[in-house]
Formats: C-alpha cells, structure tokens, sequence
C-alpha cells in the first residue's frame, strides 16, 4: 500500500473527531474550548498521521520544501524580470491543478454538470 492510503485511515479519523457533538458544541461556544486538551488532540493526530506518512517530518524533504519556497517567492516578487517561458509554464501549472479539481468534483458530484437534485415535495 502506498504512503498515502496508509494515511487514509488516520485522516479521516482525524475528520470524524472533528464533526463529534462535543467538539461541536465547542465550536458554539468558543469560551469552552480547553486550550491545553486541543493542542494535545491537534499533538496526536500530528503524530498519527506523521507515523503513517515518514517523508512529511523527513527534515532533509522539509529544508528542500522550504528552499523551493523561497525561490518561489523570489520569482513572484521578480515577476515583470521573470522569463516568459517560466511564466507560462507556472500558468500551465495552475491550469492542470485546476482541471484536477474539477475533475475531483465531477467524480464526487457523479455527474458533469450540477449537483443532484431531489424531486419536489422529498426533504
């Protein structure tokens, strides 16, 4: 199995303890929250999904992150110097992560245009 559907699990997981009735109600009445238990909550389920998916605190894949960020970044405040090659290939970047989208959407949504619709009268 893969990294990530060995994460899956915990994902979701991690999801469902978000949606539970107590946290609900947390999230009402913001002056009830425990500081202390969320940060440990948030703590384990970091530490979950980090026992599930090693390169996400792989310190090597992180400095490498953080190094193309950072050129990145230099590109965009340099962006009327930038050539037009890196330009239009950042632009066919945003484009295919675009139609992955929307192609994601067309999948949940298990049809190509809106979303179901029930009939009159059904609630």
């Amino acid at each position: 199995a893969s990294e990530m559907q060995r994460a899956m699990p915990v994902i979701a997981r991690v999801g469902a303890g978000l949606r539970t009735p107590s946290v609900m109600q947390r999230a009402r009445n913001m002056s009830t929250i425990d500081t202390a238990s969320l940060q440990k909550s948030a703590q384990q389920a970091f530490t979950d999904v980090a026992n599930k998916i090693p390169w996400l605190v792989n310190p090597a894949r992180w400095a490498a992150a953080q190094k193309e960020f950072g050129a990145f970044g230099s590109t965009l405040m340099n962006l009327p110097n930038t050539p037009m090659g890196t330009v239009a290939s950042g632009a066919k970047t945003c484009f295919e992560v675009f139609g992955v989208f929307c192609i994601g959407e067309v999948i949940g949504r298990r049809q190509l245009v809106g979303y179901p619709v029930k009939p009159a009268g059904h609630h």
